[in-house]
């Protein structure tokens, strides 16, 4: 019988399965990329205050860490749409648009194009 996989070797998998890096999955996380890195090595277990931010990140229904920790597969969550993709002139590395909320991606968006505005507006006065 073949033992399941750890919690850290479910997270490595599915976040390379996402195409996202240890460090935009700490940040999408809110945590250090050290944190992230000893949880993937099982050199520590989450607290369980962090079950949701790793489920979040790695876009698996609530209550999979504790399964996978129960000995039982993470289920992966149904995503009625993908990533919307990156609008034409916005440079973000794309593993950091896929794991930015909704609110974050307008944010970004909207601090870039207004950035963009004002050089453009200062260029012509100058």
């Amino acid at each position: 019988m073949e033992a399941m996989p750890t919690l850290g070797q479910w997270m490595s998998s599915r976040r390379e399965e996402l195409g996202t890096s240890q460090s935009a999955a700490a940040r999408a996380a809110k945590i250090a990329r050290s944190t992230w890195v000893n949880w993937e090595k099982d050199n520590k277990i989450p607290e369980r205050f962090n079950y949701v931010r790793i489920e979040t990140v790695l876009d698996w229904e609530p209550g999979s860490v504790q399964a996978v920790i129960d000995g039982q597969a993470p289920a992966v969550r149904r995503k009625e749409h993908g990533v919307p993709p990156i609008p034409e002139g916005v440079l973000i590395d794309p593993a950091d648009w896929a794991v930015m909320t909704s609110d974050e991606r307008t944010t970004y968006v909207r601090i870039v194009t207004g950035v963009r505005r004002r050089r453009q507006q200062a260029s012509r006065g100058a």
